[in-house]
């Protein structure tokens, strides 16, 4: 990225062309969503389910099922469900919102980024985990492109491959991929951190566990979890 000319050809994905207009909002849309977040944190998840499911019906009426921020609300949902166990409806909640912040924001925004991550983890929950390391590499590809490979959003996607990757077996690439974020981490935080001995320690856990596990033919599932909030 020190280049006089970073890009190349080939990086360009795909042109879209994006109609600029009046923006469109609705106050209790928005209101109805942050009511949502809000219950989550308490653990109220039906409630959260009620909340979102009325924001995304007034934003649909308001803004069009195709506004973004009826994708912040799909997207939304979708995080809600899969912390109740239903993976197959977050799943799809999840997909429209990508499918809309492709079409009006575009493939480097970060919300697309992020919906990238989050229905990556989805797929995880249902365990087709070659489709979800395909969209969690589609993530991190973005995320050198626009953060560059530095970036603590870089660094946590980091984990995320290394644990579908030991999903898949490959150990040995889920190694170098955790060894990524710790190296990111002291290059940005500095060695002496608070937030660096974690992912030290997480790191020498996991090569404990591959040792343990190996020994005794034991297969491990980890567990990765979405976030409600933007990157």
């Amino acid at each position: 990225m020190d280049s006089p000319y970073p890009f190349q050809k080939l990086d360009v994905i795909s042109l879209v062309l994006v109609h600029k207009q009046a923006a469109c909002s609705s106050a209790d849309g928005r209101q109805l969503l942050e009511s949502s977040k809000t219950t989550i944190d308490k653990g109220k998840l039906e409630d959260a389910v009620s909340y979102g499911t009325k924001a995304l019906a007034k934003l649909v009426a308001v803004c069009g099922p195709y506004h973004r921020m009826a994708a912040g609300a799909y997207s939304l949902l979708a995080v809600v469900l899969y912390h109740t166990g239903n993976f197959n409806q977050a799943t799809i909640y999840q997909q429209k919102a990508l499918d809309i912040n492709e079409r009006e924001l575009g493939l480097d925004h970060p919300d697309t980024m992020k919906s990238y991550g989050d229905l990556a983890v989805f797929y995880y929950g249902l365990q087709h985990t070659e489709l979800a390391l395909k969209y969690v590499k589609r993530a991190l590809y973005l995320l050198h492109l626009t953060c560059g490979p530095s970036h603590p959003n870089t660094a946590a996607t980091y984990i995320n491959v290394a644990m579908m990757e030991e999903g898949l077996g490959h150990v040995h690439v889920a190694l170098r991929y955790l060894h990524k974020p710790l190296k990111c981490n002291q290059k940005l935080l500095g060695p002496d951190h608070i937030q660096v001995p974690p992912y030290f320690s997480f790191f020498l856990s996991f090569i404990f566990l591959f040792i343990f596990f190996s020994i005794y033919n034991i297969n491990v599932v980890f567990c990765i979890t979405p976030s409600i909030y933007p990157m």
